[in-house]
């Protein structure tokens, strides 16, 4: 068994078993970002529980199902109705201030690692996004390219998603999520 099934279990096997055929182990092309929050790694870790709410902040999600359990367990399952692709959504860790997702689709297979530290003045949300490269030369170059465009856009959308739901009620109205940003 390689690293990469190890990595995503036996319910993304079939994916692992397409991204092992283009893809080294070596070539795992990472993103990393890091986001201030005012409120406290509970509150946070409590938002983001709701995978529910996984569709407003992950781009090109449209809906969620969960196959198995709610979501928020070690184990669980999700379809991500998304575009180009629909996902198959696996909780890989989920403890009080880390959780571990992996999205794997017919061509994609994504992990995605949401750490909270703990700050003076609330939290910091470290995320990481990692995916395999194709084995084509030039293409860890060009896959990096691609997952900062799209670890971007998630961060951003991320961190306002958490800004609104942990907004007071009675806060004025935070601007619009935005369409597009660059990397």
């Amino acid at each position: 068994m390689t690293a990469l099934d190890r990595l995503v279990g036996d319910t993304f096997r079939l994916s692992a078993r397409r991204a092992r055929a283009s893809v080294s182990e070596a070539a795992l092309v990472a993103f990393a970002r890091t986001i201030d929050l005012p409120e406290g790694p509970a509150a946070v870790m409590d938002c983001l529980r709701r995978m529910g709410c996984l569709v407003d902040w992950w781009p090109g999600a449209c809906a969620i199902r969960p196959l198995s359990g709610g979501l928020c367990q070690v184990g669980d399952i999700g379809l991500v109705e998304a575009r180009p692709e629909d996902l198959l959504l696996r909780v890989l860790a989920f403890r009080p201030r880390r959780l571990v997702l992996a999205l794997a689709g017919e061509r994609s297979l994504t992990v995605v690692d949401l750490v909270l530290r703990e700050t003076g003045a609330g939290c910091e949300l470290g995320i990481r996004f990692e995916r395999p490269a194709p084995a084509w030369p030039g293409a860890e170059a060009w896959a990096a390219r691609r997952l900062a465009r799209f670890g971007a856009r998630a961060a951003v959308r991320l961190e306002w998603h958490l800004r609104e739901r942990m907004r007071p009620t009675d806060a004025p109205d935070p601007p619009a999520i935005p369409e597009r940003t660059r990397a």
